[in-house]
């Protein structure tokens, strides 16, 4: 057993429904709002969840954004371009069905390790996501924090998953189940632990 008093936890939350995310559009630094749909998804989801925490860390672009304001009502809300989703360079805006005769697509589907044309490869948004964890440590630490929320995007979630997670938790990139609006909560037993950068505990 150990203290709640403390543990620190971290919420990571992906946005809510978008229309283009209706339609499975890459969106990546597209900037669209969310859908009605995905509005009030977000209401209902924040009926049934525990929203009580310290300040939200969210992606700067609008879906993040806006489901930051419809969780968080009153919480404060620091944004960050870090915390964005994949680059898809020219296959923003793009689905399946206009890409599927793609040689240089039908390769990156099977490994996303390649960079999209234009865009930014598995590799490099896990760089981005580590010096977006150490940024989120900076803030926890600077404001002497219990409870974080980050609100941000699937491909940043499943990269981070990988490595914040106990060994034995660990999934591939695509095993991860993240609907849209929903996520973890990730808790450290005690402080200590959280600032010798251990893996989470639950």
């Amino acid at each position: 057993m150990y203290s709640l008093d403390d543990s620190l936890v971290v919420a990571i939350l992906r946005h809510g429904l978008t229309f283009e995310n209706q339609q499975k559009k890459y969106i990546g630094w597209s900037d669209p709002s969310l859908s009605n749909i995905g509005r009030e998804e977000l209401r209902k989801i924040k009926e049934n969840y525990n929203m009580d925490y310290d300040f939200v860390l969210c992606s700067d672009l609008k879906r993040s954004v806006e489901t930051a304001t419809i969780l968080f009502p009153s919480t404060k809300i620091v944004t960050c371009t870090l915390w964005r989703e994949m680059h898809f360079g020219d296959w923003e805006g793009m689905g399946y069905e206009e890409l599927k005769d793609d040689l240089h697509y039908r390769k990156w589907v099977n490994d996303p390790y390649l960079s999209p044309p234009q865009g930014e490869s598995l590799g490099l948004l896990e760089k981005r996501m580590e010096t977006a964890w150490k940024e989120l440590r900076s803030l926890v630490k600077e404001q002497q924090a219990k409870r974080v929320a980050v609100i941000t995007h699937g491909g940043a979630i499943r990269t981070l998953l990988s490595n914040v997670v106990p060994l034995n938790q660990r999934k591939s990139f695509w095993e991860w189940d993240i609907p849209y609006g929903k996520g973890y909560e990730l808790t450290w037993k005690s402080r200590k632990d959280w600032e010798e950068e251990k893996p989470c505990t639950l």
